[in-house]
């Protein structure tokens, strides 16, 4: 009985064992490598998605982290403007003081 190429793909009017065993592996393997591709796209996806998240959730922290900024620099300059109110008037309050007791 002839094997590989030489052998007729059909015997008595049903396909050789062999040749079907071959398309069926054949059919396997092209399942496997669709799988395969399938979750490898999958899974490049979800990196991306992953790697986008990442992205947005350290953008989001930087802005939290300049807002904070901003808000402690307002505090300190209202501080330095408060503070600089009070020297005022303590220096009002002094001449005001000193012109008291200039006048009694």
């Amino acid at each position: 009985m002839p094997r590989g190429k030489d052998a007729p793909t059909r015997v008595g009017g049903e396909i050789d064992p062999y040749v079907q065993r071959s398309i069926q592996q054949s059919k396997q393997l092209a399942e496997s490598r669709l799988v395969t591709a399938m979750q490898e796209a999958g899974a490049t996806g979800r990196t991306a998605m992953a790697e986008r998240g990442a992205t947005q959730r350290a953008q989001i922290q930087a802005g939290t982290q300049r807002a904070g900024m901003a808000a402690q620099a307002e505090s300190e300059d209202k501080r330095a403007a408060e503070d600089e109110r009070a020297k005022r008037d303590d220096r009002k309050f002094a001449v005001a003081m000193q012109d008291a007791s200039r006048e009694f």
